[in-house]
């Protein structure tokens, strides 16, 4: 937006003379430049009514408590729910995958991808009441040991538990574990070991 060269108040375009009585002079650029200002507040204008929209009709994260939203679900119930999955996929720093439902029985499969393996495992809430609680389904745990296995110091440590105890290795577990997931190592003994990670050495 051009201004008054002698007193520097905005001047507004098609006027040709300041509020101080300068006589102002336009030329093309300067009105270009006006019309691209224009155009990027309205733009601007435009894209948050737009924002604010898809943020009233879908206040959630998850595309099924917007469903439930639209559906007109109890917020309370849809608050409740939401809150509980946020916290889980928090405290494992997990994500949703898919939402599976039965009834009124809502079963959520989470992943997990952590550095030697990946996981899924699933949590469940009855949407009978708004004050339910989500419950961790801690025997419904899948592992993919695919990295886990062709790592070589993985394999060192088996090799070593091997000719240590005689027993053959068998497969490897993941359980939960104090909120935690933890990786065990099971022997054809019915032996089985925690498996430290960070360290890779086995804990009896």
């Amino acid at each position: 937006m051009p201004t008054c060269p002698n007193c520097g108040s905005y001047i507004p375009l098609g006027d040709h003379s300041c509020c101080c009585g300068t006589t102002i002079r336009y030329d093309v650029e300067d009105d270009d430049e006006e019309r691209r200002y224009d155009e990027a507040v309205e733009y601007r204008r435009r894209r948050q009514r737009y924002l604010e929209r898809i943020q009233n009709e879908n206040p959630y994260d998850e595309d099924f408590f917007n469903e439930l939203h639209h559906r007109d679900v109890s917020v309370m119930l849809i608050k409740n729910m939401n809150d509980q999955l946020s916290d889980l996929k928090n405290r494992f720093n997990a994500s949703l995958d898919h939402v599976d439902v039965a009834g009124y029985l809502a079963i959520f499969t989470l992943k997990v991808q952590e550095e030697y393996f990946d996981a899924t495992f699933k949590a469940s809430y009855d949407m009978s009441s708004a004050f339910n609680r989500l419950n961790l389904l801690e025997e419904l745990v899948i592992p993919d040991f695919t990295r886990l296995y062709s790592n070589e110091e993985f394999k060192n440590l088996i090799r070593k538990t091997e000719s240590k105890t005689g027993h053959k290795f068998r497969f490897c577990k993941v359980l939960i574990i104090d909120n935690t997931l933890m990786v065990s190592a099971y022997f054809d003994n019915g032996g089985a070991y925690t498996i430290d990670l960070d360290n890779m050495s086995l804990v009896v």
